[in-house]
């Protein structure tokens, strides 16, 4: 009898050890879990083709040490994936992170940024976030033009038209492209002269971008258009 209460007993107390390590593997595979994307965004927010743009992600973790252990930036298109990495640790204690990295010039376009969280050294993220953007034309970027007569881009802002006027001794052929403003193309306008007029009175309110260019020249400009 008394052999028998050994066994049970000893068996009582494999079984709470086994009740124990149960809890704890699920109490770390859920700080594990815990890793999250708070906030995505681009610096700058509005984008330029001769900014370097960035990606900013703070993610916030269950686990004591969120240490970064390298990130890949793959584009296509007009897609963008970022992958970080990083190893956390199993103590139950909160770590946070943000993450800048960078994704480098971009042409005029609307673009996707697809962010993903990853455990270091594992197939599959913990969390994903995404958003979009925008990149323009920089304002009164100008290069090779030797002139003091300025092209002028006017009313700005605008609650319908608005002119693009060419000083006529410039003598050259000009054309403008204009865009909205997610970086689509609405209008492409060859051998403009000297006071054209573009008319948005059935286009959404918002910036339109207007790329001015020539043999020698390129200069961009940012229209805004309100409501009347």
């Amino acid at each position: 009898m008394g052999h028998f209460t050994d066994i049970k007993k000893a068996d009582m107390k494999t079984y709470r050890h086994f009740i124990l390590f149960v809890l704890t593997l699920l109490m770390n595979l859920a700080t594990l879990f815990s890793q999250s994307i708070s906030s995505l965004k681009i610096n700058p927010l509005s984008p330029t083709t001769t900014d370097q743009i960035k990606s900013v992600a703070v993610s916030h973790y269950g686990s004591s040490g969120c240490s970064f252990k390298g990130s890949s930036v793959n584009i296509v298109n007009d897609t963008i994936k970022i992958t970080s990495q990083h190893q956390v640790g199993l103590l139950t204690m909160p770590c946070s992170s943000t993450d800048t990295i960078l994704i480098g010039q971009l042409p005029i376009g609307f673009y996707t940024l697809i962010f993903y969280l990853k455990e270091y050294q594992t197939l599959f993220p913990f969390d994903s976030d995404t958003i979009h953007f925008s990149v323009g034309i920089p304002t009164n970027y100008e290069t090779n033009f030797k002139t003091n007569h300025l092209v002028r881009v006017y009313p700005n802002p605008t609650t319908s038209t608005f002119y693009i006027k060419i000083p006529d001794a410039l003598n050259k052929n000009f054309n403008a492209d204009v865009f909205n403003f997610l970086g689509q193309k609405i209008s492409s306008l060859k051998n403009i002269s000297s006071d054209t007029v573009f008319d948005l009175a059935n286009r959404p309110d918002g910036t339109y971008f207007i790329l001015i260019q020539a043999d020698d020249f390129i200069q961009g400009y940012r229209v805004q258009k309100n409501a009347p």
